[in-house]
């Protein structure tokens, strides 16, 4: 969803280094590798999922993996590891 494929074999191509990704969607891919460690290291991989699409006030009511889709990378991605931070210091 965050890299708007449709298919998984992509993804994987792209992790094997198979496939070359476009800048952008390493970049966000990334990004929610980052993320979903920090959230898997202090919870398990099911909260990480959640998280991501859960709806999240700090990031005004909107999911993290819409913004990482949809938004400009420069401006959400520190939201988006800011919001993760508050969240494994929080719970």
């Amino acid at each position: 969803y965050i890299a708007g494929v449709r298919e998984t074999r992509a993804v994987r191509q792209w992790s094997t280094g198979e496939r070359d990704g476009r800048g952008p969607i390493r970049r966000r891919l990334r990004l929610a590798l980052q993320v979903a460690t920090l959230i898997a290291q202090y919870d398990n991989a099911s909260v990480a999922r959640a998280w991501f699409q859960g709806l999240n006030p700090q990031l005004d009511d909107r999911s993290a993996a819409r913004l990482l889709r949809e938004g400009d990378l420069d401006e959400v991605g520190p939201q988006i590891l800011s919001a993760a931070r508050a969240f494994v210091i929080g719970g």
